[in-house]
């Protein structure tokens, strides 16, 4: 789960103002989007994952979706599911000749707040 604010989601309200909608989107994770054929060398599977973006046949694209939390539920043990998010990693680029997300997962995005 997601939420971004793309500009394509947007209303101007006034003269050089817009006001931007949060979209949120509910992805499920694909692993065999790693084997995906021609990802850029610039991709690391050790440090990031790929979701499939949804929303381009609706005209709405990625851009505003960069720096968006991606949280995932936890497996509930109990009989009644409550909410218990967990997050999995920060939304860092988009491939538009796949049409996927790039997310940097956790572990890199902790290791990268641990040398500020």
């Amino acid at each position: 789960m997601l939420i971004g604010f793309p500009v394509g989601y947007s209303a101007e309200i006034g003269p050089g103002k817009k006001l931007l909608g949060a979209t949120p989107d509910h992805l499920v994770y694909d692993s065999t989007l790693n084997d995906s054929k021609y990802l850029p060398s610039s991709y690391n599977p050790e440090h990031e994952f790929l979701l499939k973006y949804r929303w381009i046949e609706d005209g709405l694209l990625p851009h505003g979706f960069s720096g968006a939390a991606v949280w995932c539920s936890r497996e509930e043990k109990g009989i009644v599911w409550t909410p218990n998010p967990v997050l999995v990693g920060v939304v860092t680029g988009y491939l538009k000749d796949h049409e996927f997300l790039v997310v940097a997962g956790l572990r890199s995005v902790l290791d990268l707040l641990s040398q500020l």
